[in-house]
């Protein structure tokens, strides 16, 4: 089965819209250190999700503290299936890859 390659012209509009999306954020994060440094680096401290996060119906919403650091994940699934651990960037959510791996793993 071949691999489909893409195309210059595709390369090249996919690099464009990442720096289109990317440059005006890193302004603004520029602008705001700039403004209120002590603001800007300062975050609140949870020791538990908010709110709008405690729905089961998005996992179960766990924090860990390692080397001083608070990271925030999230549990799924039937623990007694296979683990699958699903990373997610900016600006996705973790709720958006959750649903469908769920339902045949173990997710964290």
């Amino acid at each position: 089965m071949a691999v489909p390659v893409m195309s210059w012209k595709v390369f090249l509009l996919s690099r464009f819209l990442m720096i289109l999306y990317a440059v005006p954020a890193l302004v603004l994060a520029l602008i705001l250190f700039l403004r209120h440094p002590i603001l800007f680096l300062n975050r609140p401290k949870r020791s538990t999700p908010p709110d709008c996060m405690l729905d089961p119906t998005l996992g179960e919403h766990k924090y860990v503290k390692a080397n001083g650091l608070n990271f925030h994940y999230v549990t799924c699934g039937d623990p007694s299936k296979p683990l699958m651990l699903l990373l997610h960037g900016y600006p996705e959510v973790s709720a958006a890859l959750l649903n469908a791996a769920c339902m045949h793993h173990a997710c964290l």
